[in-house]
């Protein structure tokens, strides 16, 4: 088979308005060819079409990959995406036609992807591999010809001094044919502002609503080049609604007012957990170093329980910090070999310690053990492309600690989540009228918080209390959500399911069965489910996988065929 590799993004240089900051992963063309003879596959177009409502985006990324050799290959794309990042869709170019997605059970999609290839039909298999990583199959790449792929991705939005930044990678080909991009800022009450680099003037012209600029470029060059959107973060609540399988789903995005963070008091004990198993090489220490530098600078005196931790882990080793000063731990950590498997079980809290650091990429491989309770404050630090950030944001933040995910802040905005103490969200409620409430995460990281939940036809109130840094008393935000669909609308489902799935995974060995379903009901690829595509309605009917929907009549009449033609072949077997 072909290999498509990862490529990722580079970092932003220094502007005027914005300090350099990481680049998320993009999706690239790094080709492994299973013959020296042949030649590499040709990435033709890609067209973007991008939609920013509030602090997230979907973005619909389409793909037209050519074929130049004279063989059949199956295409695999392999690609990390960031927290905050989700494939929520698929399809691929079936006979001339895009054709979406289903959900299928994981082990089932594997079983079924093997037994079409062999029959030399058109299947593609979207699935998890483990944390935010996916692998795509495409089968056939046929010879001199093109396909076309289609994927959707659903993502949070940073915020930085005062506005919402969307940032979109150019880095395709040394020289792409085509490149069409859209792009629909929704809710916006001033102009967003587009820094296009090799893309030249990107303009936005006002929609109705909805502001909206469009690109064409032919024989495009942009290795390297970045597309960033910087859109006026609103300063009132913004509330969508949306109807999706008999149920109204909303999110709600409010600012809370200024306060300035206010530094925590740092304990006298800590247990610093330090994952040195074989993925925890590709961890990028020096940051994760010089972020426990300031770490001990303002803890100035303290004791530190290390608990290095692979397989198993290795017994709680005692190092002192005076002055600021932690050279023997700082030195024991740099030589530490990095290899073998990872697990969570048996780590337990060392007797006397105040405060948790747990530094890994969340990626467990020896069997399905939730991350523990450790039960003080934990902050969760990940510094790798590939990692599973879900479940180290909720054992963070169920200990009313932080996540820290190096990759997606600078280096002052990962020192302020583990050193100061900013807005949190205390608690969620309704009027009767709103249920199933979720947030993105319980402290306000951005000066806003975002959360979704369920709505009756009436309409509802929810209220959160919100909880200042230096304020013993909480106050309370009260969020109208109204009756019907608004403008914008079409995130709120999937920003629900995408809250709910994390809580889920961060307890994966006793929920599999509910991220099953939801994965089933919203047509996205968990841990527990992939997403298919398949050739002909026979192959929908002869494994009982739901069609999509231009394909429903003819499958359901082919399922009613294959039921007579059983119970007419188990009638004759029984009279045999």
């Amino acid at each position: 088979p072909l290999s498509l590799g990862v490529l990722s993004g580079p970092a932003l240089g220094q502007t005027d308005r914005h300090p350099p900051r990481p680049m998320p992963p993009i999706i690239g063309l790094g080709i492994v060819l299973p013959d020296p003879a042949l030649i590499p596959i040709r990435l033709d177009a890609v067209k973007i079409d991008a939609q920013v409502h509030g602090n997230q985006a979907i973005t619909r990324l389409e793909l037209v990959f050519f074929n130049p050799n004279a063989r059949v290959l199956e295409g695999e794309l392999q690609f990390p995406l960031l927290a905050g990042q989700q494939v929520v869709g698929m399809a691929m170019d079936v006979r001339g036609a895009l054709r979406e997605a289903v959900p299928v059970e994981k082990a089932k999609g594997q079983e079924v992807f093997e037994d079409v290839i062999r029959q030399k039909v058109d299947p593609a298999l979207l699935e998890v591999t483990q944390g935010n990583n996916y692998k795509l199959r495409v089968y056939p790449l046929e010879a001199k010809s093109s396909k076309r792929v289609v994927l959707r991705l659903l993502e949070t939005l940073p915020v930085r001094e005062k506005e919402i930044l969307f940032r979109l990678p150019m880095s395709y080909a040394s020289k792409l044919p085509q490149l069409d991009l859209i792009l629909k800022v929704f809710g916006s009450q001033t102009k967003p502002e587009a820094v296009g680099g090799a893309l030249g003037n990107v303009l936005f012209a006002r929609k109705g609503e909805v502001y909206e600029a469009t690109v064409r470029r032919e024989h495009f060059s942009a290795q390297g080049g970045v597309l960033e959107v910087r859109v006026p973060v609103p300063e009132r609540a913004s509330v969508s609604t949306q109807t999706y399988e008999d149920k109204t789903y909303f999110r709600a995005e409010f600012p809370v007012p200024p306060v300035k963070p206010v530094k925590r008091q740092l304990p006298g004990k800590v247990a610093l957990y330090w994952d040195a198993s074989g993925s925890g090489a590709q961890r990028d220490k020096a940051q994760e170093l010089a972020l426990l530098g300031h770490y001990f600078k303002a803890m100035e005196q303290g004791t530190v329980d290390l608990i290095v931790f692979r397989d198993t882990p290795e017994k709680p080793q005692t190092f002192q910090v005076t002055a600021g000063d932690w050279t023997a731990l700082k030195k024991y950590l740099e030589s530490l070999p990095y290899d073998g498997a990872t697990s969570f079980t048996g780590l337990t809290l060392p007797p006397g310690s105040q405060e948790a650091l747990f530094f890994s990429d969340g990626l467990e491989n020896l069997g399905a053990q939730s991350l523990p309770d450790f039960g003080v404050p934990v902050f969760a630090v990940s510094s790798a492309v590939s990692a599973d950030i879900g479940p180290l944001r909720q054992m963070a933040e169920r200990s009313r600690g932080r996540l820290i995910d190096l990759k997606r802040l600078t280096e002052a905005e990962a020192q302020q989540r583990l050193l100061m103490s900013v807005t949190e969200l205390s608690e969620l409620s309704g009027d009767g009228h709103v249920s199933e409430l979720l947030a993105e995460s319980r402290w306000a990281e951005d000066g806003r918080f975002l959360i979704a939940g369920v709505v009756s036809a009436q309409g509802g109130t929810v209220k959160a209390a919100v909880t200042q840094p230096g304020k013993k008393t909480p106050m309370t935000v009260e969020v109208i959500v109204p009756p019907v669909a608004v403008s914008g609308g079409s995130l709120a489902a999937l920003t629900w399911a995408r809250f709910k799935l994390a809580e889920l995974d961060a307890q994966y060995g006793l929920k599999r069965a509910e991220i099953r379903r939801l994965g089933q009901l919203f047509r996205v690829p968990t841990r527990e489910t992939s997403l298919i595509i398949l050739d002909a309605p026979e192959d929908y009917a002869r494994h009982d996988i739901d069609p999509p929907a231009e394909l429903a009549a003819e499958v359901a009449t082919l399922r009613s065929q294959m039921r007579q033609v059983r119970t007419r072949e188990e009638t004759e077997h029984l009279e045999r």
